[in-house]
């Protein structure tokens, strides 16, 4: 063999084998960062390094992510302020009036009361009209009939012209008060013993007017709109909705859900999360090991050559 060729192998053998070497063995200690699994044994004779570094300390792993997700990244006073920001309000208010007036025409406010159960809507039917036609009725007997006709009788009479001058003739305005007391009296009584039959079953047929029609239409039917319904949203959202966030935050506890879920993970899983994360750093690093190696065998060459 030529000299020069005998050279020219002992200058490039070191470098390449260097490069050889250091890929390989970073490429090894990468791999056994996870793999293996599981404990290899020989007999009873567990091999060395098994299981791989990250699945040997898998519980250390996971409580040291709960420790720095539960105290650094994520805190209770972060979700709180994520639950009360302005931003999920306007959600929140926005998603309930568009579920409100957005849904189908087939959608009725009968529907969907009675999808929390059948018959609830003429529940909520008999017991609305129970309560405005009583209500109505309060407000009537407030008004004191006889003596509201008594002080307008004479305003009535006058509007229709010559009755009242023979009403005149009889008595005058005594006579016209006396009617209108009459009046007034029988009328007042009528309505307290037959009001609630007379009054009750219109009231229910205007709510079953409003229960029947769809529920965009049920809802501005009584002078609500979009902007109302999700103000109202955002109100009960603030009123109850983020005092009980805020105790249920408080409750929290992120670092114990962290290291539950990392503990239930398989490894599989995990040094897939890794690898999703630090890809591009490990190859970095393979890559890393061969070019040392290259550098190291190469100066050892020229070492050699020197010496020699």
């Amino acid at each position: 063999m030529p000299d020069w060729l005998l050279l020219t192998i002992k200058i490039a053998s070191g470098p390449i084998i260097g490069a050889i070497i250091g890929f390989f063995t970073n490429w090894l200690a990468v791999k056994m960062l996870f793999r293996p699994y599981k404990a290899k044994h020989i007999g009873k004779l567990r091999i060395p390094f098994t299981p791989g570094i990250i699945p040997k300390r898998k519980t250390a792993l996971a409580n040291a992510l709960g420790k720095v997700v539960g105290t650094k990244l994520i805190t209770t006073s972060d979700l709180n302020r994520l639950f009360t920001s302005d931003s999920i309000k306007e959600k929140i208010g926005l998603t309930v009036s568009e579920a409100v007036f957005g849904v189908s025409d087939e959608v009725t406010a009968r529907s969907v009361i009675d999808g929390f159960g059948e018959g609830n809507a003429d529940k909520v039917r008999d017991k609305a009209s129970g309560f405005i036609t009583n209500k109505m009725l309060v407000a009537v007997k407030k008004l004191d009939l006889p003596e509201l006709i008594t002080t307008h009788a004479g305003d009535a009479l006058s509007s229709v012209g010559g009755i009242a001058s023979v009403i005149g003739v009889f008595g005058g305005n005594k006579l016209m008060t006396k009617l209108a007391s009459v009046v007034g009296e029988k009328l007042e009584k009528y309505i307290e013993d037959n009001g609630y039959d007379l009054v009750c079953p219109i009231v229910k047929e205007e709510i079953d007017k409003i229960l029947n029609s769809s529920l965009s239409n049920s809802v501005a039917t009584v002078g609500v709109t979009r902007d109302k319904i999700a103000s109202l949203a955002v109100s009960v959202y603030e009123k109850y909705a983020v005092e009980k966030i805020s105790e249920f935050v408080a409750g929290f506890d992120i670092a114990s859900i962290v290291r539950q879920k990392v503990d239930d993970m398989s490894m599989k899983e995990i040094e897939d999360l890794f690898m999703t994360v630090m890809k591009k750093e490990l190859s970095a690093i393979v890559n890393l090991g061969g070019i040392l190696g290259l550098l190291v065998g190469g100066i050892n060459s020229l070492i050699n050559i020197f010496l020699l």
